[in-house]
């Protein structure tokens, strides 16, 4: 799961059973990059808001801003400040601190969006928007990318795929905490990805013929995932080949895969049925199992 990073791209495992919350947006929502998008705040509500020459407060005053202001952020933050334009006067403009600005402004995502470290793909990676995610816009864009923050997270997203939206912003779910193990259940055949008690993912799965305790059995115990080869194997118990190969059980043979595959990787017919003892699903959710477990992730198969 661990690819090249792009200003857009599949969520992380861990997000993947997060119930989205919609985004209201205005009529009409506008592609941000479509707009012409210039990242906007207003002026402190009390006092009037001194503009300066340069981001510190020993540079010449050139201006004041009344309350209310709506500003277009051209740059920073250097040191905290930023340097601002009123919209309604472009004549005024110069460097103000933070915290004499409102941030205000919310933008909507329209897929899921990354969230980066700095203005660039080859930064780190914070977080993954999920689409309809409502942002507050904290900063001006660079090489479009614009500074935003998401929950406590700040950093910078690919502007382009924002629309304008009202707030109040999206509060991130809350990752849960603890051992990452899977739960297999013999009863349901249901393969459950846990984090402490969570279950963050289930699946059908297809299990052993044998309901006992014998060789091919999906056998109940307390196992680990001792090996883990992800590209296409020829297995010579179904004389077929799989994929996502994640094994837990040396003494059978068994462990995690897709459904049973050709050569050229195609899920062949009965290929989806009861296994010699392994836990099969479908290849997408085989992936999702194989990203999520490491060697020495424990299994527990019961009924």
């Amino acid at each position: 799961m661990h690819r090249a990073p792009s200003p857009r791209r599949p969520g992380l495992l861990l997000l993947a059973f997060v119930v989205l919350l919609a985004a209201a947006v205005g009529p009409g929502p506008r592609p941000v990059a479509a707009a012409g998008f210039a990242p906007l705040a207003t002026a402190g509500a009390h006092d009037r808001v001194s503009l300066r020459m340069g981001p510190g407060p020993d540079w010449e005053v050139l201006s004041d801003l009344a309350p209310g202001t709506t500003v277009a952020l051209l740059d920073g933050p250097t040191n905290g400040w930023y340097r601002v334009q009123a919209v309604a006067a472009p004549d005024r403009r110069g460097w103000t601190p933070g915290d004499r600005l409102v941030w205000d402004r919310y933008a909507a995502t329209t897929g899921e969006v990354n969230l980066f470290a700095g203005p660039g793909v080859d930064s780190a990676l914070l977080a993954v928007m999920p689409a309809g995610t409502v942002i507050t816009v904290v900063g001006p864009a660079t090489h479009e990318f614009v500074a935003v923050r998401y929950g406590d997270q700040s950093g910078f997203a690919y502007a382009p795929w924002f629309v304008h939206a009202d707030g109040p912003p999206t509060t991130p779910p809350v990752v849960p905490t603890g051992e990452h193990w899977v739960d297999v259940n013999r009863s349901t055949w249901q393969v459950r990805l846990m984090i402490g008690t969570t279950a963050v993912a289930t699946y059908a799965a297809s299990l052993g013929h044998d309901p006992g305790q014998g060789f091919y059995a999906t056998a109940s115990g307390t196992y680990s995932i001792y090996s883990k080869t992800a590209g296409l194997s020829y297995t010579p118990y179904a004389n077929a080949y799989i994929m996502y190969w994640a094994g837990f059980d040396p003494a059978r043979n068994n462990g995690f895969h897709a459904w049973t595959m050709d050569a050229t990787g195609a899920v062949i017919p009965g290929g989806a049925g009861a296994t010699g003892g392994c836990v099969a699903t479908a290849p997408a959710e085989a992936a999702a199992v194989f990203d999520f477990v490491q060697i020495g992730t424990r299994v527990e198969i019961h009924y």
